[in-house]
């Protein structure tokens, strides 16, 4: 998003948004042809990590990445789309608004189990990533099931195969690769996505980039959230810009970088879920109540209309 203002026009102000035009296709077309080279998947899984290293350098999760939120521009260059439920790891990010309640928010079939319980991290969009790769490999996702409950089910508990065991051909390098993305514990995953493009050079047959890389953030988490712990995360950055020797960003400034991000509040013991079964279908929600005598999530069943569900509450 480059600007955004208010026109003025014969029916009153409307408010405008500038943003970048963008000429070629979505992932998703590419995985609808077949499985894809190793070459292709490594080039568009740099690009992705490096988009994701970018936008967990300054504290935001994405928390959706899958084809259809990937653009493989006529340049070339990859484009990661639609930051519209991303959200910031650090509660003062958001001035404390963030849920404080299990939120569940993604597509099931992309999902990492932890954010699957509610606490996504930087590696829950690196499993989302592994995924990506899984499907442009094989031209399957990794786990499959009738409905979202079942797709969740299977992200939980389930051992994904061997991408080789699914389309031969696969070397044992991406097997590895893969795999260790799609591990159920997130310190078992590569540390950072900066980390994980270095692997995806390599498999590529490319060196690694020398160059330096943004840092983690501190404060870090080097292990998963315990489901029993509350869901909240430590702020450990200044609180102001003055304070970390940065030069307090404008309102352009903030767009350019990224930071902007929807805080979701939920209200409450019952915890909201907001899931996209597969990228085809719509969205629809359904609740968990962990304190009741029988805990479990109730049948989701979909929306008269899918708008009174929307992916995003701006407080």
């Amino acid at each position: 998003m480059h600007d955004l203002g208010t026109a003025a026009t014969p029916e009153g102000d409307t408010p405008f948004l500038v943003m970048e035009l963008l000429r070629g296709e979505g992932l998703e077309a590419a995985v609808r042809r077949g499985p894809r080279s190793g070459a292709d998947a490594a080039r568009w899984g740099v690009q992705i990590c490096e988009a994701l290293a970018e936008a967990h350098a300054v504290g935001v999760l994405h928390r959706d990445i899958k084809p259809a939120n990937i653009f493989v521009a006529s340049s070339a260059r990859v484009k990661v789309l639609d930051f519209g439920i991303a959200r910031a790891a650090d509660p003062s990010a958001a001035d404390g608004r963030l849920t404080r309640t299990g939120l569940v928010v993604g597509t099931a079939a992309y999902m990492a189990p932890e954010q699957a319980r509610g606490y996504p991290e930087e590696r829950s969009d690196l499993y989302a990533v592994g995924c990506v790769l899984f499907e442009l490999r094989t031209g399957r996702l990794p786990f499959g099931a009738p409905d979202t409950l079942g797709l969740l089910t299977a992200h939980l508990n389930d051992v994904p195969p061997v991408p080789s065991s699914v389309a031969p051909g696969i070397s044992p390098g991406w097997d590895r690769l893969i795999l260790r993305l799609l591990t159920k514990d997130p310190r078992d995953r590569y540390e950072s996505a900066a980390e994980l493009a270095g692997a995806l050079r390599e498999c590529e047959g490319r060196a690694p980039r020398t160059a330096p890389v943004p840092p983690p953030r501190p404060g870090h988490a080097d292990s998963a959230v315990p489901p029993e712990a509350a869901p909240t995360v430590t702020a450990t950055r200044p609180d102001t810009p003055e304070a970390a020797g940065r030069t307090p960003l404008s309102r352009r400034g903030l767009l350019r970088r990224g930071a902007g991000v929807a805080a979701v509040a939920a209200v409450g013991v019952s915890a909201g879920v907001y899931l996209t079964g597969s990228p085809e279908h719509d969205p629809f929600a359904w609740s968990y109540d962990p304190g009741s005598d029988g805990a479990g999530y109730d049948q989701p069943s979909p929306p008269a209309d899918a708008a009174s569900y929307p992916p995003m509450t701006v407080p």
